[in-house]
């Protein structure tokens, strides 16, 4: 159990919006969603 981040994302030049839900209060190992990855 934990809290969620929602985050709706947009791409210039593209319609439709993307949801992203997030928990980054576990402790276990971050993991980018499938099509992202850490900035580094």
């Amino acid at each position: 159990m934990g809290m969620l981040d929602i985050y709706k994302i947009t791409y210039e030049g593209k319609k439709d919006t993307l949801t992203l839900y997030l928990n980054m209060y576990d402790k276990e190992k971050l993991k980018a969603p499938l099509g992202f990855k850490f900035k580094e």
